[in-house]
C-alpha cells in the first residue's frame, strides 16, 4: 500500500523517529569505529609522464610516438604492477614490510600524465617513507627498462661496426649512432620526471564530520531499507483511503488522538481543538436525517479499543448544540462504559435493569447539560420526558448500561426494539453505543432495528484483513452503512497549521 503519495507521506512521518535513531547509531558506530582503528596519515608523491625522452631532444634523435592516453594507461599498469613494490621491498631491505603489505598501502591514480602514489599507514613518517620509496622505485624501474632497449641496440650497431671494412662509407654513421645511443643511455630518465616528493604525512582519520557524513549516509539507507520492509509487512489501516477501499464507504470524519485522560472532549478547554471535526461529523449525520422523522444511528468497529463509545459521546453532544434532541444510549452491556464518560453514578439502573425487569426506562434516563466545562448528569423526571417532543432547543439525554451483563444471542432483541423505539418518541436522533461487530454478534442484531449504522477505524490499530472481514458482514446487515469515522489520527500539516493558529 505504498503506492499513494499520500501514503508514503504517511509513512515516512511515522518513520521519521526510527530514521532519526538508525542514523544517529550509524554515525556513533561509524565514529566509534575509527576511534579504535587509531590514527591514519597519508603521504602522498607525484610522477610525471612525457611522451618525448629529454636525451631525445638533445640528441636529435627521433623517438617513437605515443598516444597520450595510452601513455597514462601504461603508466597506470606499471604503478599497479607487483613487480614494483618486489622491487621496493627489496631494495629497501623489508624495513619499510614486505611487498604485499607495500601494495595494501599504496593507491594509484592518475589525471592528466600524472602518477600519484597516496600511502596511508597508522605512521606519519612512515607514510611519507613508502611513498618516497615507491615513487622512486616507479623511475628506477622505468630507466632499467628503458635503458635495456639503448643497450640491446648499442649491442647491435658495435657488432655492425666490427663487421664493416675500415674503409666503408657506413662506419662514420655507424660510429654516430653509437655516440648518439651512448648519451641517451647517460641521460636515460625513464620518460619520468617527479613532480612532487613527500615531505609530510596529513592525518586522514578519524576525521569526525567526515565520518559523521559516511555514518549519516549509512544509516539513512539502512533506515529506509527498515521503513520499506516494515511497511510492507505492515497489514495496518493507515490511511482515509484504505478505510473507503475496504469498506466500499466514505469517510465521514477523521479525529485526531485524543488526549490520554480526557475522552469526552467536546466540554471544556479540549473543545475548540475538536469541537470543528465532530460538528462536521454531525453535519453528516443529520443530512442523513429524514425531516420530522426520528432517527436512530448504531456506532460500532470492527474490535475493541477502536474508540466507538468516545465517539457516540461527543457525536451526541454536537448534535444537541446543533439543536437536535439526541439520546444516546448504552447498548454495549458487555463492556459498558458510556456511563463513566458522562460521569453516571455506578450504581445508577440502565439497558441491563430493563431486559431483566428491574427498572423502567424512565428510571434509566439522564439529562446532560451542554454548558459548562463537563457533563453534570440529572435524572430526567417522567413528566420531563413525556413533554419533551415539543421542545426546540437542543437536548441530550444518556441511557447508560447498567453493569455488565453475558447477552445471550436474538434473546433481548424484541426487548431491545421497544427500548428503542420508546426513545425515539422524545428524540430526535438515537445513538447506539454497540459492541464490536468482529467479536459479537450483538451488533449485527441490532441493524435489524436501528436505521443507519457508522463504523469506527482506529488509524494504525485494526488490521486491513479485519476491516475487509467487517466489509463483508456489512452487504449483510439490515441497516445501511452510512460511513466510517477514523480516530486517533495524527495531526496532519493542515490541521496544525489550522488549530496551531488559535
Amino acid at each position: 500500500m505504498l503506492g499513494r503519495p499520500e501514503t508514503l507521506a504517511a509513512a515516512f512521518r511515522r518513520s521519521v523517529p526510527l530514521i532519526v535513531v538508525v542514523m544517529l547509531l550509524h554515525i556513533a558506530g561509524v565514529n566509534a569505529y575509527v576511534q579504535l582503528q587509531g590514527a591514519r596519515y597519508e603521504a602522498e608523491t607525484s610522477v610525471l609522464l612525457t611522451p618525448e625522452d629529454i636525451g631525445n631532444i638533445i640528441t636529435n634523435t627521433q623517438s617513437v610516438s605515443i598516444d597520450p592516453e595510452r601513455l597514462e594507461e601504461l603508466g597506470v599498469a606499471l604503478a599497479e604492477s607487483p613487480e614494483l613494490y618486489v622491487r621496493t621491498a627489496r631494495r629497501t631491505g623489508g624495513r619499510l614490510g614486505t611487498a604485499d603489505a607495500l601494495e595494501d598501502v599504496t593507491k594509484v591514480s592518475a589525471d592528466n600524465d600524472i602518477v600519484t602514489f597516496k600511502v596511508t599507514t597508522d605512521g606519519r613518517e612512515e607514510s611519507v617513507q613508502i611513498a618516497n620509496a615507491v615513487s622512486a622505485e616507479y623511475r628506477r624501474w622505468r630507466m632499467a627498462l628503458q635503458g635495456d632497449r639503448i643497450d640491446r641496440a648499442l649491442t647491435e650497431l658495435r657488432r655492425q661496426l666490427r663487421q664493416e671494412p675500415s674503409d666503408s662509407a657506413r662506419r662514420p654513421e655507424l660510429r654516430q649512432r653509437i655516440n648518439d645511443l651512448e648519451l641517451l643511455d647517460s641521460l636515460n630518465t625513464g620518460n619520468t620526471i617527479p613532480v612532487e616528493t613527500a615531505t609530510s604525512a596529513r592525518q586522514v582519520s578519524p576525521a569526525p564530520l567526515r565520518d559523521s557524513l559516511i555514518g549519516a549516509a549509512i544509516g539513512l539507507l539502512v533506515a529506509l531499507v527498515l521503513v520499506v520492509a516494515r511497511e510492507a509487512i505492515d497489514t495496518k489501516v493507515r490511511s482515509e483511503e484504505d478505510v473507503e477501499d475496504l469498506l466500499e464507504a466514505p469517510v465521514l470524519a477523521t479525529v485526531q488522538r485524543l488526549p490520554r485522560r480526557s475522552r469526552l472532549v467536546m466540554f471544556g478547554r479540549r473543545e475548540h481543538e475538536f469541537g470543528d471535526v465532530y460538528a462536521l461529523l454531525a453535519a453528516s449525520i443529520t443530512q442523513a436525517k429524514t425531516p420530522g422523522v426520528p432517527l436512530s444511528v448504531a456506532i460500532t468497529s470492527s474490535v475493541a479499543q477502536e474508540g466507538k463509545t468516545s465517539t457516540a459521546a461527543n457525536l451526541a453532544v454536537a448534535l444537541a448544540r446543533r439543536g437536535n434532541r439526541v439520546v444516546v444510549a448504552d447498548f454495549d452491556t458487555r463492556k459498558p462504559s458510556l456511563g463513566e464518560l458522562f460521569r453516571v453514578p455506578r450504581d445508577a439502573p440502565g439497558v441491563t435493569q430493563i431486559l431483566r425487569g428491574g427498572a423502567t426506562l424512565d428510571e434509566a434516563r439522564w439529562s446532560v447539560s451542554l454548558n459548562g466545562v463537563g457533563p453534570m448528569p440529572q435524572r430526567v423526571a417522567a413528566d420531563a420526558v413525556a413533554g419533551n417532543g415539543g421542545g426546540t432547543s437542543g437536548s441530550l439525554e444518556v441511557v447508560p448500561a447498567g453493569g455488565a451483563m453475558r447477552a445471550s444471542s436474538g434473546a433481548h432483541l424484541e426487548a431491545l426494539r421497544d427500548i428503542l423505539q420508546e426513545l425515539k418518541l422524545g428524540a430526535d436522533i438515537v445513538l447506539c453505543d454497540t459492541s464490536p461487530a468482529l467479536l459479537t454478534v450483538e451488533t449485527t442484531e441490532l441493524t435489524q432495528i436501528v436505521d443507519r449504522v457508522v463504523l469506527v477505524v482506529r488509524h494504525g490499530h485494526v488490521t486491513r484483513r479485519s476491516l475487509r472481514a467487517l466489509g463483508r458482514h456489512v452487504h449483510g446487515w439490515h441497516a445501511d452503512l452510512l460511513g466510517a469515522v477514523v480516530t486517533d489520527a495524527p495531526l496532519d500539516d493542515q490541521l496544525s497549521y489550522y488549530y496551531g493558529s488559535r
